[in-house]
């Protein structure tokens, strides 16, 4: 009766530890520490079948030795640990548990002899599982230290993300050999991770459990590239951080870079505020300012890969590039500036999340030039919801306290619309010489509704305002009501075009220029399909919409490569920047050469290590490369533009683009914050140069000439 008990109670004691231990490797295998536990899945139920097994043992030895002393009680635990240790070996002889229990009852027999026997079974086939493991780490940790003399590409995580970038890697022709690593990779039981898992090898990935800042580099005799793409955002913080500090002093042998995808402006704080060592400037570009500053501004002698030839640290925002490419394609600038008697570019945009907003404020700095404005009409149907318009407005007013404004007459508040009823806020500035805009809020229209429509059919100014629209510009928050709102606003401007019949050409609407954001790689591909006319009815009709947008495009290192490409010219236009500083303040022949030089390195140090500069001579590189296209439109009979003239030239063009250049900077910094005042202060971003260009002095205007 005693033996019975004593089984019993250690049966239901090894099956509660092995039920408990594939709870917590369950737990472990879905949960969110990644990279961070010492114990994987596989190691915690390994070890929960050792213990299960451990006590199937301890009566079968409690009970059929009698040692007669006074370490009875603790030498059948001993010996139970050893039998267990064998079973995991296959070297467990069955007869041991068979024998013991031969005695007891025929339900504690069948019961505590069947359970030993999966342990028995179960026990080998996680020490293979085991070895097999180790040897596929191993496999890839000597795969990863053989490899020295090839570029390496390492990301911080297995995701779509991660694993579009690195194909488009695999696929570069310019890139030789690379080899892909994905780290704080952990096996799951899901169809998403198998996929996953088919691609990175697909690419030949090598796949490492350990978190990215533990895999050592230092070796590596090729660039080195960190993609930190994970979803958590801020592990991807702490990640920069920590590499940041490991490899800023370690870039002697080869460069390193490091990409931090994020579109939150605290990212780009945190990283301004990191020391990023001595590297970040190219060592050849210091010797030759040291050498001659003054000839180095003049001829401007610098590689081509300056920006990145040592250590590189970029926060990618996916967001502001995508806009940024659409904004100075040759059909957007075509669809502005085409048959625009009125000069004004008018933009409509349904959605004011993180794409529509981007797409407003680069709208409104990218599209500044002398003698037109801006027009943007905006449509949120959550600006109705919780009072989401005005939380949106009072954002935006704090943001942007120079454009988003009451103190102007004409920025109407509460101001309804005749058609409709809904209320409209309206922010119009219009100096000339200074930034020029028009822009209008709706108040909770859904574009999805008949109100939608009246407001565009309407015969009065507001519908005027809104069929004039040259581009427009879809980000409601998910793919399938981008392309329902697309196709829609595509349907609207087809039969307000075709009801105005012939009408007087001049009155009649155009078609505009229609971009809707769509995410998914598969929908967009159907989308863009069809032998490459794009969405079609079902009379095979092309609506003519751009679909913008999808993973493949942004998460593509195409884009890291434009990237680089606009920094490296946008440093020329810093480096002008100096040298028209450095002209205006002093005589050639008073200037210290020697401090000269020191300053022009502070300065275009200052560019490498702070995203001010380097954003703020892109934005001047993007609405240079608009006006390239543009030309055809601007020129004048005085010439066909500025490449062909002087610096310092007054014709009539060179004029109108230093205007124009001050007009799209004033715009630029009031998207960053920046309001007028007589004193500058970049903490309080008070700036005493947001004025119109008549009343600048002439040191001013010369750096924008």
């Amino acid at each position: 009766m005693k033996e019975n008990v004593l089984y019993t109670v250690f049966g239901l004691l090894s099956f509660a530890v092995l039920i408990a231990a594939g709870f917590l490797a369950r737990k472990a295998y879905k949960g969110k520490e990644r990279g961070k536990r010492v114990l994987s899945a596989l190691h915690i139920f390994t070890l929960g079948v050792f213990a299960a097994t451990v006590f199937v043992f301890v009566p079968v030895y409690y009970v059929g030795y009698d040692f007669g002393d006074s370490f009875a009680v603790a030498r059948p635990f001993l010996i139970s640990v050893h039998h267990a240790l064998r079973v995991f070996i296959l070297d467990g002889e069955f007869d041991a548990v068979r024998n013991a229990v031969a005695g007891v009852g025929e339900l504690p027999h069948i019961l505590f002899s069947l359970y030993a026997a999966l342990l028995y079974v179960l026990a080998p086939l996680l020490t293979f599982s085991n070895v097999l493991s180790l040897f596929k780490n191993a496999r890839n940790e000597f795969l990863f230290s053989w490899k020295k003399k090839r570029p390496f590409y390492i990301f911080s995580e297995l995701n779509e993300m991660s694993i579009t970038m690195a194909e488009s890697i695999k696929k570069d022709k310019e890139i030789k050999k690379p080899v892909i690593v994905f780290t704080d990779v952990f096996e799951r039981d899901e169809e998403e991770d198998y996929e996953l898992r088919l691609r990175a090898h697909d690419v030949n990935a090598i796949l490492l459990k350990k978190d990215i800042t533990r895999v050592n580099v230092k070796a590596k005799e090729d660039r080195v590239e960190f993609f930190l793409i994970g979803k958590d955002e801020s592990e991807n913080m702490e990640q920069a951080i920590k590499l940041t500090e490991e490899y800023k002093n370690d870039c002697a042998i080869r460069p390193i870079a490091i990409f931090v995808f994020s579109n939150k402006p605290s990212a780009g704080y945190i990283l301004d505020s990191l020391d990023k060592g001595k590297y970040t400037l190219d060592k050849t570009l210091e010797a030759s300012i040291k050498e001659n500053p003054w000839v180095f501004l003049e001829e401007k002698l610098y590689s081509e890969k300056t920006v990145d030839s040592g250590f590189y640290l970029r926060r990618i925002d996916c967001v502001e590039m995508l806009v940024q490419q659409v904004l100075k394609r040759t059909e957007t600038v075509d669809a502005a500036f085409e048959d625009n008697a009125e000069r004004r570019f008018s933009f409509t945009i349904l959605g004011m999340g993180s794409y529509g907003k981007e797409f407003l404020k680069q709208a409104l700095s990218t599209f500044q030039f002398f003698g037109y404005k801006v027009e943007v009409n905006v449509f949120d149907a959550s600006f109705e919801e919780k009072g989401g318009k005005k939380n949106l407005l009072k954002r935006l007013g704090q943001e942007w306290p120079e454009i988003i404004t009451d103190t102007e007459p004409r920025n109407r508040a509460g101001e309804k619309d005749e058609a409709s009823g809904y209320e409209v806020r309206s922010f119009v500035k219009d100096v000339k010489g200074d930034s020029c805009y028009d822009i209008r809020f709706f108040d909770g229209v859904d574009c999805f509704s008949s109100d939608f429509d009246r407001l565009f059919e309407a015969e009065n100014e507001t519908g005027e305002r809104l069929r004039r629209t040259r581009i427009a510009f879809v980000a409601l928050g998910e793919d399938d009501k981008n392309i329902d709102a697309a196709v829609m606003l595509r349907t609207l401007f087809e039969r307000l075009c075709s009801s105005a019949g012939d009408a007087d050409s001049s009155k009649k609407p155009k078609k505009p220029l229609i971009y809707s954001v769509v995410y998914d790689d598969r929908k967009a591909a159907n989308l863009t399909c069809n032998q490459g006319r794009g969405i079609v009815n079902y009379r095979g009709e092309p609506l003519g919409i751009d679909f913008i947008g999808n993973l493949g495009y942004q998460y593509s290192y195409d884009r890291i490569r434009e990237e680089k490409k606009i920094e490296d010219k946008a440093l020329r236009y810093h480096l002008d920047w100096t040298r028209r500083d450095a002209v205006t303040q002093k005589d050639r022949g008073s200037e210290d050469t020697k401090a000269l030089g020191e300053s022009i390195i502070e300065k275009t140090k200052g560019y490498m290590d702070y995203e001010y500069y380097r954003k703020s001579s892109v934005a001047r590189a993007t609405h240079e490369e608009l006006l390239a296209e543009a030309k055809k439109y601007l020129a004048s009979d005085s010439g066909e533009g500025k490449p062909d003239h002087p610096a310092g030239c007054t014709c009539e063009d060179c004029a109108r683009e230093a205007v124009s250049e001050h007009m799209r900077w004033n715009m630029y910094m009031r998207t960053l914050g920046y309001r007028y005042s007589p004193n500058r202060n970049d903490i309080a971003k008070q700036h005493n140069d947001l004025k119109a260009w008549k009343n600048l002095d002439s040191h001013e205007k010369k750096k924008d000439s």
